[in-house]
C-alpha cells in the first residue's frame, strides 16, 4: 500500500500540472491499483478513464525504491496533459474554438479513437510512444521537469523530435526560448 504522504505528493504534482493547463483538477480522482488488476506489468504507470486516473501502485513503489522522484512527477504531469488534450477536443467540438490548432486537435482525436496502449512489450511500447498525443504529453511533462530544474527524460531515438516539442511547449507555456543542442 502507498503511504498517505506519497499519495498527497502525487496529488500535488497532478494539481500543479492541472493549474498550468487551466484544468479543474479537483474533479479527478487518483486511484491506485496493483499489478494483476488493470496493469499487467510495471511498464504501464497510469491511465485515465472518465474522471479517474488509475495509477500502478507497483510502478510507484518501484520508482520510490529507485529514488526516482522525477519519474513520479513526470507521469502525473504527462497524464494531466492527456486530460488537457481530451478537454481541447471536447471544447473544439462544442464551440469550434480552441487554443490549439485545428489540425492538432483533429490529429489528437484520430489518435485517441485508435489509441495504441502500452501493453508492456517492446512493439506496443514503440507504437505507443510514437503517437502525437504521447509526444505532446511527454513534451509537457519534460517542460514541467525543466521548470523544477530537473533533467528531461527523452527516449533514445526521439531526441530530435522531443527537443523540438519541448522547445515549442516551453515557448507556448511561459514564453521562454530554450537553446540546446544534441551534442
Amino acid at each position: 500500500m502507498i503511504e498517505d504522504s506519497v499519495k498527497a505528493q502525487l496529488r500535488a504534482y497532478f494539481d500543479e500540472a492541472c493549474e498550468v493547463l487551466r484544468i479543474d483538477g479537483s474533479q479527478y480522482e487518483l486511484q491506485y491499483e496493483t499489478i494483476g488488476q488493470r496493469f499487467a506489468t510495471v511498464d504501464n504507470a497510469a491511465e485515465m478513464q472518465n474522471y479517474t486516473l488509475y495509477i500502478n501502485e507497483d510502478w510507484i513503489k518501484n520508482s520510490i525504491s529507485e529514488d526516482a522522484e522525477f519519474d513520479l512527477r513526470y507521469i502525473l504531469y504527462h497524464e494531466a496533459r492527456h486530460i488537457y488534450q481530451h478537454k481541447v477536443i471536447e471544447e473544439f467540438e462544442v464551440t469550434g474554438r480552441s487554443s490549439e490548432l485545428p489540425v492538432t486537435i483533429l490529429s489528437w482525436k484520430q489518435e485517441f479513437s485508435t489509441y495504441i496502449r502500452n501493453e508492456g512489450d517492446d512493439d506496443s511500447w514503440q507504437k505507443n510512444i510514437s503517437q502525437s498525443v504521447e509526444i505532446d504529453a511527454n513534451a509537457f511533462a519534460n517542460a514541467m521537469l525543466i521548470k523544477h530544474n530537473l533533467e528531461v527524460r527523452i527516449i533514445p531515438g526521439q531526441e530530435e523530435i522531443m527537443l523540438k516539442a519541448i522547445e515549442n511547449m516551453v515557448k507556448r507555456l511561459w514564453n521562454v526560448t530554450l537553446k540546446w543542442s544534441l551534442e
